[in-house]
């Protein structure tokens, strides 16, 4: 026998059960579909703004970094921020006296460091007026991605002391790694470079011609966040001082 839905009262206008079943899987069909493209034009987007801000804060980092190292009078790469010195054993010609030296523990040619310094001096005195660096912070607490990826940063001094003041005494205590006071150039890096003696770790500095130029070589990137993940590239570029 076969059963048909029964008559809806007189003057009543309304949808069966059946009806409205219908149409909340069409709308949420709809809605699921919507949602999705949106979802994924979003990514996209966001992808295409952490491209774009990794480029940006690359070229920002470039311009300052060749005008920076054109102009300083003594480049030095050391293994990192931390790890930076060497100490060596002086013996007065005379007096035979024997005390430690400390001095910066530069890197060998053709191998990279995570610290770059740079000397400027005055022109007339030859006094030290200005000592830059730029460093990856290689501070656990700061790893964000995995092995051997760390902010970059970078400080600037300004001073007047003689030319022949042991540069490794001006540098800023090693305490101060991370520090606010250093600015935050990328939050996060991958060196890159050849390893260094000292440390056996890439650097993102390659030391070419005892210091008269330097190669970056890393990737930076652009942190992520709930919509859009980690965005980097891979930058090779060359500066040399002017003498």
């Amino acid at each position: 026998m076969k059963h048909s839905a029964p008559p809806r009262p007189n003057g009543l206008q309304a949808f069966t059960l059946v009806e409205i079943l219908i149409a909340v899987t069409l709308f949420g069909v709809a809605i699921s579909s919507t949602m999705g493209f949106y979802l994924y034009a979003m990514r996209t987007y966001q992808l295409d703004i952490g491209k774009c801000l990794v480029n940006s804060d690359f070229r920002r980092f470039t311009d300052q970094m060749v005008n920076n190292v054109t102009f300083a009078n003594q480049v030095y790469i050391v293994p990192s921020f931390t790890n930076r010195t060497t100490t060596t054993t002086y013996t007065d010609p005379i007096t035979f006296a024997t005390k430690p030296v400390t001095a910066l523990d530069t890197v060998a040619n053709n191998t990279s460091g995570d610290f770059l310094v740079l000397v400027y001096q005055d022109a007339v005195t030859t006094n030290i007026v200005r000592l830059v660096g730029y460093y990856r912070a290689e501070d656990p607490s700061m790893k964000n991605y995995g092995t051997n990826q760390f902010p970059i940063r970078m400080f600037d001094i300004t001073l007047n002391q003689p030319a022949t003041t042991n540069i490794a005494t001006l540098l800023p205590d090693t305490s101060t790694l991370n520090s606010s006071s250093h600015r935050l150039l990328f939050l996060d890096s991958t060196a890159l470079g050849n390893p260094n003696a000292t440390t056996s770790a890439p650097g993102i500095f390659t030391n070419i011609n005892g210091g008269r130029t330097v190669i970056v070589n890393g990737e930076l990137c652009n942190r992520g966040n709930n919509l859009r993940k980690k965005v980097s590239n891979k930058y090779n570029f060359t500066v040399s001082r002017r003498s």
